[in-house]
Parts: structure tokens; sequence; C-alpha cells
């Protein structure tokens, strides 16, 4: 089995996209702890992931395959920091995602990780999802390694979040380190902030 073929996603895919990363992370930690336990849940979580897939798709990289059974979204050098306003911006959909009475408390939690994100140029990873359907088949790894193909010409550094431990041994692989272990409020899960230095491209 080849690699598979990678392109940009477009706008016509914004409901399949949001639909398989809102699956992909249903069990995710920090999703778990963070999206709201009523009736709504699996509506406000897909409201949060689709208002991420537009955010990135206007702002920053956004990657599929023909099949689109897995997406990536990237924040390219200086674009992956939302502010204070950007934050604010996403409060309807925290609304949505959290519960209204939750709105202070995640806002809050979002500024906190907001904090300890790099101020130096890099790419972010914001999100990458498989469906679930599709897992276990080396998507993932294939859409990492695209994207680092491009970082790596650059020079660029890339950095990641993410609260699935069995997420680790995969980025580490591809080289991402440890660089923070945080816990974002009372009863959180442990969030790992990843780094990744850029390796010399191939015949450098």
């Amino acid at each position: 089995m080849g690699a598979p073929e990678i392109i940009p996603a477009t706008a016509a895919d914004r409901g399949r996209l949001g639909g398989l990363l809102s699956d992909a992370f249903a069990e995710d930690p920090l999703v778990l702890w963070t999206c709201r336990k009523d009736a709504k849940r699996d509506e406000g979580r897909l409201a949060l992931y689709t208002a991420g897939f537009d955010e990135y798709l206007i702002r920053g990289i956004a990657q599929t395959t023909p099949e689109k059974t897995v997406c990536a979204l990237w924040a390219p050098p200086g674009a992956a920091h939302l502010g204070l306003r950007g934050v604010l911006s996403y409060l309807p959909v925290v609304s949505r995602y959290g519960g209204p009475l939750r709105v202070p408390y995640l806002t809050a939690v979002q500024l906190r990780l907001e904090r300890h994100h790099p101020r130096e140029p890099h790419y972010y990873l914001y999100v990458l999802g498989v469906a679930p359907e599709a897992q276990g088949q080396g998507l993932g790894s294939a859409m990492l390694e695209h994207m680092h193909a491009r970082i790596d010409a650059e020079g660029m550094p890339a950095y990641l979040e993410t609260s699935t431990p069995r997420n680790l041994p995969l980025y580490e692989r591809h080289g991402y380190r440890v660089r923070e272990e945080v816990v974002l409020g009372r009863g959180a899960p442990p969030t790992w902030l990843m780094w990744r230095e850029p390796r010399p491209s191939a015949g450098a």
C-alpha cells in the first residue's frame, strides 16, 4: 500500500471534516473534561471542531485525503496565537461546546493554554484527526511526514499539544519532545506541550 495522496481541504469539506474531527476526538481526555455532559454534548463538540476547521481554512493550512478519512489543521509561523480578541470571538462556540454556565471558566482555560504557547516562530499543529474506521492505517504518520518535509525545508520548528497518552509515542517517533506538562484546571487531565526541531533536508 503506497503513501496516501494528501490534498488541501476546501470549504466544501466543512461538514465532512468537521464531523470527522468531532468523532476522532470524542474520547480525548481533554475533550471529555471540557465538553458539556448533557444531551447536547455531540452537537457542542461538532460545533467546536467545525469552527476550528473554518478558522484554519482561512488563516492556516488545512489538509486531507481524497477519501476524507483524515484531517490536519496547521497554523504557519506568526498565525498561531489567537490573542484575547480571538479567544473572545469563540465565546458563542464555547457556549455551545461547554454549556453557557461554563463559558467564563473555559475561556480562562483557553487563555491559560495561550500563555504557554511558544513565542518563537514555528508551525503549530492545531489538530490531527483520523476517522475512527480508518485508524491504525498509518494516515496520521503520513500527514505528519508530508508537512514535516515542508517544515524541514524551511528550517522551522513545530509545536503541538496533546492530552492523549497514546499519542505521545507517535509524535516522539516524528521528532517531537515534551517541553512541558501542564494541568489546565482542577480535575483536568495532563496536557503535554511538544516541540520539534527541524531536521536536515535530504541531501543537505
